[in-house]
């Protein structure tokens, strides 16, 4: 399902450019990646759109004994979703998501909406508080390479790729 800004439950204007995704598609098929990634977890995402609004979305009907990220943790999914947006978006755009209170992750989707990288991350948020942000930026921009690398290798043509978050099905060639 999409996520679009009607769809959030809180809104913050950062203002200014930070990269070249539609507001469609950084929604498109977005809770459902945030589902499959948490294997049935409580989530709370950040999205920060191209033009500057960011958008917390809690999963919808979670329990009501759910556990959500504390004021810390969020600060901290803010200003990663602003930062990876502003300095790492490669032609794509990043999501930072809490699954309950312990794990996180940074989910780049490219310019069609579709997921390519996710960067998952459980350590006790004690170890990892204390980290400056630059790391989990320069892991970012590493996992990107990395990702793009592999791609260019595959040297796949256009009629071999498909747009899943925008609904597109793949091509079946029979030989």
């Amino acid at each position: 399902m999409a996520l679009l800004p009607p769809m959030f439950d809180e809104k913050e204007k950062i203002g200014g450019r930070f990269h070249n995704v539609g507001t469609r598609e950084l929604g498109a098929a977005l809770m459902g990646m945030l589902e499959e990634e948490g294997h049935g977890q409580n989530w709370t995402a950040w999205v920060l759109t191209y033009d500057g609004n960011l958008y917390v979305k809690r999963q919808p009907n979670a329990a009501p004994d759910s556990v959500w990220p504390d004021d810390e943790k969020r600060e901290f999914a803010r200003n990663l979703v602003i930062r990876l947006n502003r300095e790492v978006p490669y032609l794509g755009a990043w999501v930072v998501a809490w699954y309950g209170d312990r794990k996180w992750l940074m989910l780049w989707k490219d310019h069609d909406g579709d997921k390519q990288v996710v960067i998952f991350n459980d350590e006790p948020w004690v170890r990892q508080k204390g980290t400056p942000i630059e790391k989990w930026l320069s892991d970012a921009e590493a996992a990107i390479l990395k990702w793009t690398a592999i791609r260019a290798g595959l040297a796949l043509k256009p009629t071999q790729l498909h747009k899943a978050a925008l609904g597109e099905n793949p091509r079946i060639i029979v030989h």
